[in-house]
């Protein structure tokens, strides 16, 4: 789960892929700053809703 989902963003923040991130829950949240995710993904990536993260995927293209 989270493991896999920290070592999937090293990649892609490798390679310089931003990574949008949609539906995080309140105890998803906690997780993230237990496990310091938000140094893979900025907060201001992370939506409530999917369309929340479409309306943001759009702004950035």
């Amino acid at each position: 789960g989270l493991h896999n989902l920290i070592e999937t963003l090293k990649i892609l923040r490798k390679e310089k892929i931003i990574v949008i991130l949609s539906g995080v829950n309140s105890e998803t949240e906690k997780e993230f700053a237990d496990t310091n995710i938000y140094d893979l993904v900025s907060k201001d990536l992370i939506c409530d809703n999917f369309n929340d993260s479409l309306k943001l995927a759009k702004e950035l293209l």
